[in-house]
């Protein structure tokens, strides 16, 4: 379904995902939990954008 590399990213993304919502919920004691989760949650973003980008670039540099 996924290629190892696709995986990788996708993996990645989930774990940020769930880090984001530890810090949200104060799993992991911190100053400020909202703004450390909502900056671990941008990660999913970054990540996912970047999953994309590169996915399109590759596909591009077959044709």
């Amino acid at each position: 379904m996924f290629k190892a590399w696709e995986s990788c990213f996708l993996v990645g993304a989930f774990l940020s995902f769930l880090l984001s919502n530890a810090f949200w919920f104060n799993v992991f004691p911190t100053a400020n939990p909202h703004e450390t989760g909502i900056f671990v949650g941008l990660w999913v973003c970054s990540i996912i954008s970047t999953l994309t980008f590169f996915k399109v670039f590759i596909h591009q540099a077959g044709k």
